[in-house]
């Protein structure tokens, strides 16, 4: 069953991402993200909560619930959306490794886009320290405190860094999002990238709370700045007609950032807290030079839309 739910996201989520890309413009593109971002935290929030509370004594309530909720999806899909794309296409549909290589063959050849997917796995590199080195870190070295009467370990801290980050999500995404509009959006990314790499370097070096709290502030507004423009970039370097394949090449950079976080955790123990967090620097560092260097690419070959 978690093969079939992952086949069925991996088909749902290039698709779902098409879909807004296609309804939307390049002004309106940022503030789509935004909107987009904010509600997946929100809906991420609810969902946690809800899973924490209710998974061990109304289990079957929950995941009742959720089918519901996903038919309630799956009906609004159906009868509230329409194709607003028109494939050129006349050729049927071929299936099979071969036909997946030739699908992908075009994103091969396009070296901006390869380049901007390197870094943004580099970057999924620097957020997935939270669950990776960063979670250890805390359980182990964190400086045990109490909160107004609230006693907090490691473990508790780390639930705290991410209600903080995920509340500030969901605060102040629309205020940011109109701000966002009035900039260039490729200097918003690189201030938002050097701020969110800079939050879990200090988070991996840092084992008290008022330094951690600071950067997790740090780390979720600069999160509020980058997730966006990056999104507004990778539209801009997909063709349309194969928005698909390019969309779901990206989505690689999950699976292969989870792995670059692993490995630093592997290598960890060879390494002081103080190298980590340098590590994390250069993990930012290097995505905003890819992602900058691959934008240039592109602007020399081709006209924005």
């Amino acid at each position: 069953m978690m093969s079939i739910g992952n086949i069925a996201s991996g088909l749902l989520n290039p698709a779902s991402e098409a879909m807004l890309i296609d309804v939307s413009t390049k002004t309106t593109r940022a503030f789509m993200y935004a909107i987009n971002y904010w509600a997946s935290n929100l809906s991420l929030m609810i969902g946690s909560m809800l899973g924490g509370w209710l998974f061990e004594s109304h289990f079957i309530t929950l995941s009742s619930t959720l089918v519901i909720i996903n038919t309630l999806s799956l009906l609004l899909t159906i009868f509230s959306i329409t194709e607003t794309y028109q494939s050129n296409q006349q050729s049927s549909p071929k299936i099979g490794m071969l036909a997946v290589f030739k699908h992908y063959q075009p994103v091969f050849k396009d070296l901006p886009f390869l380049i901007f997917t390197l870094g943004g796995i580099l970057l999924l590199a620097v957020e997935f320290q939270r669950t990776n080195y960063i979670a250890i870190h805390l359980a182990e070295k964190f400086v045990h405190t109490t909160i107004f009467t609230v006693p907090l370990n490691g473990v508790k801290m780390i639930s705290v860094l991410t209600t903080i980050n995920t509340l500030i999500i969901i605060f102040f995404t629309a205020l940011f999002s109109n701000w966002i509009a009035r900039y260039n959006t490729r200097y918003i990314f690189t201030i938002g990238t050097l701020l969110f790499t800079i939050g879990y370097a200090l988070q991996a070096t840092t084992i008290t709370f008022l330094p951690l709290l600071f950067s997790s502030l740090i780390l979720s507004f600069g999160e509020l700045m980058y997730v966006p423009t990056r999104q507004v970039q990778l539209a801009i370097l997909m063709p349309k007609s194969q928005r698909g394949a390019y969309i779901a090449f990206n989505g690689s950079i999950f699976q292969l950032g989870k792995i670059l976080a692993s490995l630093v955790l592997v290598g960890s123990p060879l390494l002081t807290n103080s190298l980590i967090g340098i590590l994390i620097l250069f993990l930012g560092g290097g995505a905003i030079i890819l992602t900058l260097l691959s934008l240039k690419m592109f602007d020399t070959h081709h006209v924005q839309p």
